[in-house]
């Protein structure tokens, strides 16, 4: 699926670059059209062909043009003269043209009078013509051409090259000629033959002693009897070219190699041992290819902005594309480079000095092309770019024929004197666009003539920002925003050189593991014709590896980038070798005494189940065992995938198997059988021993662990154990049951420990945090209001809340909260920052009383703003301090409650001492405690120093600490609440249950008269228990409900009758002597008496009656036990006790 998506992704970012470029070669191709209408072209085009007659046989040699005449240069034939005179050598003819004449647009005429009143004319000139020829014989013309502003013939006087004499003119600024001398020697030299630096390797260069290395990236071998060139790829290296070498023997230090860079072309100068001529190489960095081109060891040159190379028998562009022309090259050398004006083109002119032929080679820059070479004897251009050409003839005539040649070859003088269409394209020039348009079609030609590479793109990206770089004017829209698809190649082929590099990896991984496989059947294929297999493991063995290799195959074919068609044939000629395999295997396998290996090896096997005597033996046995059945799960395997013509033959090849097999399950069975005895016998009690100590370590380590980390200590330290007790001897399956509960659970023990210390640690922090972010804005608040910088500085240093922060910072790194304790320091310190600034600010406009703006001053008050309720005779208004504002406050709850406008505190009444609120409180808080409230209030004895006040005072002063907004004051308040709680508190545990009211008393003892003995029974031996053992406050309520569904009271009776039940001692209700009084005193009452016995019946009735009576009746101090006295009456029966 990776290299799926790696080859895809190749082949979207390579169609991507392909838009680019093809939308880059529409807008040049479009730009270049408007150039050419806009500035006019001028190609190669043969105007005609023009003769020239000489009196005498003559060979043409050169031609030159000088303003509007035109100097031809000729060599007698030998013998015709016996003198030569200058006019045999020279003619000078005239050059007119005429384009509206379509049939004779340009006229050649000669001169009417000979040399005579031309530039030739000169004495001096004919003296030295005449000298040449009287001292040398064979004077010959070889060459006339135009220097700078000098005329130069050549004339060789000797059979050397050197042997030369050269007659120079100067010309003039007006175009004339003035004769100088015959000392031109040095103005005649040609151009360099080629214009690279060329660099000798040496042993520096070599690369152990099989290479040597050039430009770091070119290997070169000239060992074993070939020259190989190679491009380093930082392994063995890509072999690109081998050439062979005419003698075998021969060291890297034999041969000789000299080296020169021509852009991302490598040439090579080769001169190896034994050999008399040069070879020269050309290795392209960008196609990874290379040629042997000997021709440049004449001449070359390279072309514009690293086109590539030009010599006299072709081209050789840098995408790789070579062209040759049927030229003879040999002593060839470049005369000259002419470009046109627009620099669109390029002429290179070769020229042979002994037979004095020329070569000219027209290169248009734009299209990236050469044209047709040129030969001739001699060339010349005229200002308008006219050039005439003698035609090449090595035999002497009297007529001559000379070509004429419209080219865009002109003079910069009239290029510019030329009208044009004005035009947006003028403000850059033609050259410039020519330059701009070239650059832009080679990038497109990078992209459509060349092997894709890593290289390539490379290049196309350093190019394309060359292209960026050099044309500023190419995102302008009027030339059709070349910038932009340029870009977009830019950016596209950096992202294609990752994706290419990983595509190139896959079918580099895909060629490779082809071969592999094609060599891994080789080998298993050759194996199995020089070794046949002789015995049914044999067989099964080779036909084992065969599927192998077949299964190979197929995933292989799967693969990307893989070669399919090969694969294919392999898989065909693999599964032929396997079907002969097959028939020759099931004939064997067919045959009696195939499978008998198998079997005694089995019986052998089973007998030794018996006389084993150990557990190891019996694991060495099962390992037998185990290996005849993988022999056979193979044989079976192979068995049921033969095709077999003979049905019979296979029906008794799977019959023997299935008896192997029968015989292999039963010596299975009693090997498995006889190791568990054995097992069992060795290791039972060592191992009940070992997991004893183990239960034990288990309890240990989770009682020891305090921390999350040291529950993972002590779990890794226990697995481990249960690890080596696994695997220290062989073990029954109980035995390893055993060991995986024993491991489930020091898991469960430990992880739940584990979790519980986390979520002890994580809550820790969280209030570690709560409390430092409380105390941090508490900081805040004090810094902010600090005089000056040293205060805030002493603050920040000093102070205890400071401290407190810092403390709790280290505190929560201790936990390992290392980013909350440092975002924690980091407010501490933009706290102080804060407060600088801020004392800063305040100083600048404040100078501690008002604020100052110029020379006023404004007074500031800087208390906070707070809104209040302030009551203000009958109503209450909402009050803004430090502000007039008010507003009233209306609301129907707040007018129900005028008499607590006015109280300061929530604890305190115009009636109520807070003090004696807050006894109350303490006193309800302990009644649900009965033991400590026993304890706190008990009456201290004779002699004690300690009174009850005393003994509460710490509780009254820990719920004063905990009531702080109430207005209490400690040392006042807290002592009146525990003088007043300690009568009160006395008053309360003396009275025990009379502290219930008299009407719930009552209640419950009518309540409880109603209802059965055998209800009444289980409910005091319920209330006894409870007394004896005590109750918490949760199933004090739960009795306490269920006696209030059984007797169907208030809960509040309830809890009243279940606190009787569970006091000590026989069960009978609380009674105050004055109710008992009452009682007794009621009971001598006839009338009373009498009402009782009439209402038996009648309780509800009877309560009623007598409490309307009482109440009438008794004093008004005793009004409060009417309820219980006539609960009483009505019940004389319930047992009770006077307190």
């Amino acid at each position: 699926m990776a290299e799926e998506q790696n080859t895809s992704t190749y082949a979207l970012l390579r169609g991507r670059l392909e838009q680019a470029a093809q939308e880059l070669t529409r807008r040049a191709n479009s730009l270049n059209q408007r150039r050419l209408d806009t500035f006019g072209s001028s190609a190669m085009k043969l105007l005609g062909t023009e003769r020239v007659r000489t009196e005498a046989n003559a060979v043409p040699r050169d031609v030159v043009a000088i303003g509007d005449q035109m100097i031809l240069g000729y060599n007698v034939a030998a013998g015709l003269k016996s003198e030569v005179r200058s006019e045999d050598v020279f003619a000078v003819h005239h050059y007119t043209s005429d384009p509206t004449d379509s049939l004779a647009p340009i006229v050649l005429s000669p001169n009417p009078e000979g040399l005579a009143g031309t530039a030739l004319d000169d004495d001096q000139f004919h003296r030295d013509f005449d000298e040449l020829h009287t001292y040398f014989k064979d004077t010959q013309l070889q060459q006339l051409y135009r220097r700078a502003d000098r005329l130069l013939a050549i004339f060789r006087t000797g059979s050397g090259i050197g042997d030369v004499r050269v007659l120079r003119w100067q010309i003039e600024v007006d175009g004339r000629l003035r004769y100088l001398d015959a000392r031109g020697d040095r103005d005649h030299r040609f151009p360099p033959h080629q214009d690279v630096e060329w660099t000798l390797a040496t042993r520096a260069d070599h690369v152990g002693a099989t290479h040597i290395a050039i430009t770091d990236r070119v290997l070169v071998n000239p060992l074993g009897g070939s020259l190989e060139i190679l491009l380093d790829d930082g392994g063995g290296g890509t072999r690109l070219l081998t050439d062979p070498l005419q003698h075998a023997d021969q060291s890297l230090q034999d041969c000789q190699i000299s080296s020169a860079v021509a852009g991302d072309l490598v040439l090579l100068d080769v001169l190896p041992y034994g050999e008399m001529a040069h070879r020269y190489y050309v290795v392209n960095l960008l196609t990874h290819t290379a040629e042997r081109i000997d021709d440049l060891g004449q001449t070359f040159r390279q072309l514009p902005d690293g086109q590539g190379i030009i010599f006299p028998s072709g081209v050789y562009m840098k995408t790789g594309e070579i062209r040759t022309f049927d030229l003879e090259a040999e002593d060839m050398e470049l005369l000259e480079v002419v470009r046109s004006p627009n620099g669109e083109d390029v002429v290179y002119v070769f020229h042979e000095r002994a037979s004095g032929v020329s070569v000219l080679l027209p290169y248009n820059v734009v299209r990236q092309e050469v044209t047709a070479p040129i030969s001739c004897h001699g060339h010349t251009f005229f200002p308008d770019g006219t050039m005439v050409v003698f035609r090449e003839d090595a035999e002497p005539s009297r007529i001559h024929p000379i070509q004429v040649w419209a080219t865009p070859f002109s003079s910069d003088e009239w290029y510019e004197a030329q009208p044009r269409q004005t035009s947006e394209l003028d403000r850059i020039g033609n050259a410039a666009l020519v330059r701009g348009i070239a650059d832009a079609l080679a990038l497109t030609r990078l992209m459509e003539g060349v092997e894709p590479s890593t290289a390539v793109y490379a290049d196309l990206v350093a190019s394309a920002g060359r292209f960026l770089d050099g044309h500023h004017w190419s995102a302008d829209p009027e030339v059709n925003d070349l910038a932009e698809p340029a870009r977009n190649i830019r950016v596209v082929a950096e992202q294609v050189i990752d994706e290419f590099e990983r595509m190139l990896a896959v079918q580099n991984a895909a060629s490779d593991a082809l071969s592999e496989a094609e060599s891994s059947l080789g080998k298993t294929l050759e194996d199995l014709r020089l070794s046949p297999p002789r015995t049914t493991e044999a067989f099964i063995d080779g036909l084992a590896s065969v599927r192998t290799e077949i299964g190979h195959l197929h995933t292989l074919r799967d693969r990307r980038e893989i070669d399919v068609a090969r694969v294919d044939e392999l898989i065909e000629s693999t599964d032929q070798a396997y079907d002969s395999l097959a028939q020759t295997a099931a004939a064997h396998l067919a045959s009696e005494g195939a499978f008998g290996p198998y079997h005694d090896r089995l019986s052998s096997l089973s007998e030794q189940t018996t006389t084993i005597d150990s557990s190891l033996a019996a694991n060495e046995l099962l390992d037998a065992v185990d290996a005849v059945a993988a022999s056979m799960d193979v044989v079976a395997g192979t068995v049921s995938d033969l095709v077999v013509d003979d049905p019979r033959v296979r029906t008794s090849v799977l019959e023997q198997v299935s008896g192997v097999l029968a015989e292999l399950n039963r010596v299975r069975a009693g090997a498995n059988r006889r190791r568990t005895e054995l097992i069992e016998s060795e290791t039972g009690a060592a191992f009940a021993t070992e997991l004893g100590l183990f239960g034990q370590s288990i309890a240990t380590a989770v009682g020891r662990a305090d921390t999350p980390e040291a529950c993972d200590e002590a779990l890794a330290r226990l697995l481990l154990q249960l690890e080596q007790l696994e695997t220290t001897g062989p073990r029954t399956d109980a035995q390893l049951e055993e060991i995986n509960s024993r491991r489930e659970q020091v898991t469960e023990a430990l992880g739940g420990k584990r979790q519980q210390l986390v979520d002890d640690r994580q809550q820790r922090a969280e209030r570690l945090i709560s409390a430092a972010t409380r105390t941090l804005d508490r900081v805040t608040q004090r810094a902010e209001k600090l005089g000056s910088v040293d205060e805030i500085n002493g603050f920040f240093a000093a102070d205890a809340m400071v401290s407190r922060i810092r403390a709790l910072v280290e505190d929560l790194r201790e936990l390992g909260e290392p980013v909350r304790a440092d975002e924690l320091a980091s407010q501490l310190g933009a706290a102080r920052d804060g407060a600088a600034r801020s004392l800063r600010d305040r100083q600048d406009l404040y100078d501690g009383e008002a604020v100052k703006l110029g020379r006023h001053r404004f007074s500031v008050d800087d208390r906070t703003r707070e809104l209040t309720i302030v009551p203000t005779g009958e109503e209450l208004e909402a009050v803004l301090t430090g502000t007039e504002l008010r507003l009233p406050v209306h609301s129907d709850v707040l007018d129900a409650s005028k008499d607590l406008w006015e109280l300061p505190f929530s604890s305190e009444t115009r009636e109520l001492y807070r003090s004696t609120f807050l006894a109350f409180q303490i006193i309800e808080s302990l009644r649900d405690d009965t033991d400590r409230m026993s304890t706190m209030f008990a009456r201290p004895g004779p002699g004690a120093k300690e009174t009850i006040a005393q003994r509460i005072l710490p509780l009254v002063q820990a719920e004063v600490d905990g009531r702080l907004d109430q207005g209490y004051d400690r040392g006042v308040h807290d002592v009146d609440a525990a003088r007043i709680a300690g009568v009160v508190g006395s008053i309360v545990v003396s009275a025990g249950s009379l502290i219930a009211p008299g009407h719930i008393r009552a209640r419950a003892q009518l309540a409880w008269a109603d209802i059965g003995d055998e209800t009444r029974a289980i409910w005091q031996r319920r209330g006894s228990a409870a007394g004896q053992l005590g109750l918490t406050k949760q199933a004090f309520g739960i009795l306490a409900d269920q006696l209030q569904t059984a007797l169907n009271i208030e809960d509040v009776v309830a809890n009243y009758l279940l606190g009787e039940l569970t006091v000590e001692g026989n069960f009978a209700f609380a009674t105050n002597p004055g109710a008992a009084g009452l009682v007794k005193s009621l009971g001598k009452n006839s009338v009373v008496a009498s009402i009782i016995n009439e209402l038996a019946d009648d309780i509800g009735g009877a309560q009623t009656v007598l409490t309307d009576y009482l109440q009438r009746t008794v004093d008004s101090a005793d009004a409060h036990q009417v309820p219980e006295v006539v609960a009483a009456l009505l019940t004389p029966s319930l047992p009770r006790r006077v307190v």
